[in-house]
């Protein structure tokens, strides 16, 4: 397996691979996991997968929150486990061959999207009128995907929004290939690429009582 270069400042929390192997499934993923990730129908679907549960404990094994791979499972589809592991949780997103995960000690969101053009009829669908008028006035072409892709992240976290046009964000950075943006209820997320063909959103919700360092 590959394990794809991150920035520095998400190397603690984000682990993105790709080029899963048999062996490596062997021996990150339990039996109820290896039977789920054979149930999915498609082999590159198989693969993001158990690459975003391998990466996954490799986080949790690097934070000294498990001894062995087996000592957690995550045999669900979803994009987030039900329970923390410890007083770790744990977020989960794949796409275009690669699976990934972030882990922290507080409701974590992580997002994995294409690099593509998301036309503009959709707009409404997603984005506030306050965003959307953000990106119409803006010449950024990758705006509407960033704050889809933060958005997408910030959901994960928790929250009580339903839908991400429900989500209201406030911009706190901007630059061509990036974003910061924040949320009510104490979240935060920002966006960056991943090579030239992806870009990665992560988030996190401040624990009540507690502000994001």
């Amino acid at each position: 397996m590959i394990r794809i270069d991150l920035p520095e400042e998400w190397r603690a929390n984000v682990v993105l691979l790709r080029d899963i192997g048999d062996d490596d499934i062997e021996r990150f993923l339990t039996t109820a996991e290896r039977e789920l990730a054979g149930s999915l129908r498609r082999q590159q679907q198989r693969q993001e997968w158990s690459a975003s549960r391998i990466a996954a404990k490799l986080l949790l094994l690097e934070a000294g929150a498990i001894q062995s791979p087996y000592d957690c499972e995550f045999p669900t589809r979803g994009q987030r486990p039900d329970t923390p592991v410890g007083s770790f949780h744990v977020s989960f997103s794949h796409t275009g061959g690669v699976g990934g995960a972030a882990v922290a000690l507080q409701p974590v969101g992580l997002d994995l999207e294409r690099v593509r053009t998301i036309d503009p009829r959709t707009y409404k669908l997603f984005l506030t009128t306050n965003e959307e008028r953000l990106v119409r006035s803006s010449d950024i072409a990758l705006l509407p995907l960033q704050i889809w892709s933060a958005k997408e992240a910030l959901f994960k976290t928790g929250g009580d929004e339903k839908t991400l046009k429900k989500i209201e964000t406030t911009l706190s950075h901007l630059t061509p290939d990036r974003i910061g943006v924040t949320a009510s209820g104490g979240r935060t997320a920002q966006t960056r690429p991943i090579g030239d063909v992806m870009i990665a959103a992560l988030a996190f919700r401040a624990k009540e009582g507690a502000s994001q360092p």
